[in-house]
């Protein structure tokens, strides 16, 4: 007999055994409220009794109702007991998504869960990949504690960080990330939230942060950019020069310093502000490449041409190019 079906077998026979003393409990009392019913007519000292009983009627009802709800819940399976471990902690990591970014495993809502039962906490503790997204936020308390708990159960599994803080916040966790850098695979730094709009100090994250061994995938929140020789621009290019094997670029347009590199060799997904024909040759140095946005026409998209809003995607297709 496996755990479940002994489970609602004893299920079973404590609601039976529930049931049977509330039934014969309430059938004596009703038993006295019929009795003293049929003496009652005119009698005000009985009629406060057959009151007083029927309120005790009604409160057992409510309370073998509520007997009956926690046996029901003290019996019911556990879903970590029928889910294989790795089943079990991609339902969390959906189930944690934090609703602004949609991003898995936010630590503040996995923590919670860590107190449901210990079979939950260790499943949870032990499963580096729920940890491995570090979002730093202005708006999460006690981050810096939070940061050492996430760098620690996450183990050697690759780091996805999310910089979404002031530059004085940065400054008080970045001696906890700098050990970790080779692990960042993936990076996304947000303009909107480090500081009102002091874009100036995008630069000098990027230069503390220097060279990751193992990134694949970075984001920055620079669309509003429009100079190509704008310093941010600058900083953002010297950046990406620095990893050749990176593979997604969003969030920035791409300028001619970055095509012509080796950068171009491993990219999967980008975006550039140059237009569609004055590329073409560059698309031979872009072997991986599948997926390419161009920038919108500003004019057009200020008169609100509803078909240059957004930026023009075209997906390269996975067989070799051929320009006729």
């Amino acid at each position: 007999m496996d755990r479940s079906t002994s489970a609602d077998k004893l299920r079973s026979e404590e609601e039976r055994f529930e049931r049977d003393r509330f039934l014969a409990s309430r059938a004596k009392l009703l038993a006295q409220i019929r009795n003293l019913g049929a003496d009652s007519v005119g009698s005000d000292d009985l009629k406060y009794q057959v009151f007083h009983l029927k309120e005790e009627n009604n409160k057992m009802v409510d309370k073998h109702m509520e007997n009956m709800n926690i046996i029901r819940h003290s019996h019911r399976v556990d879903p970590r007991s029928r889910l294989p471990v790795e089943l079990f902690t991609e339902i969390i990591a959906e189930a944690t998504k934090d609703p602004r970014w949609s991003l898995r495993g936010c630590t503040d809502r996995i923590l919670p869960l860590t107190l449901v039962s210990r079979h939950w906490q260790s499943a949870i503790l032990s499963a580096s990949h729920l940890w491995s997204t570090i979002v730093l936020d202005k708006n999460v308390s006690e981050l810096q504690r939070k940061l050492i708990v996430v760098l620690h159960l996450s183990g050697s599994t690759p780091i996805a960080l999310h910089i979404h803080c002031s530059f004085a916040l940065w400054e008080d966790v970045e001696p906890l990330l700098q050990p970790q850098r080779a692990r960042i695979t993936s990076l996304t730094l947000w303009r909107s939230s480090l500081s009102p709009f002091d874009t100036p100090i995008l630069p000098v994250i990027l230069q503390r942060l220097g060279c990751l061994p193992q990134l694949e995938s970075f984001q920055c929140d620079l669309w509003h950019v429009e100079r190509v020789d704008d310093p941010i621009v600058s900083a953002v290019n010297s950046f990406l020069l620095k990893h050749p094997h990176i593979k997604r670029v969003s969030g920035i347009w791409l300028t001619r310093d970055i095509l012509d590199s080796s950068v171009t060799r491993g990219l999967r997904s980008c975006q550039t502000a140059l237009e569609p024909h004055s590329i073409l040759q560059d698309l031979e140095m872009a072997p991986n490449l599948e997926e390419m946005k161009f920038k919108p026409d500003m004019w057009l998209w200020l008169l609100g041409d509803p078909y240059h809003k957004e930026p023009m995607t075209t997906y390269i297709p996975k067989s070799p190019l051929k320009w006729r």
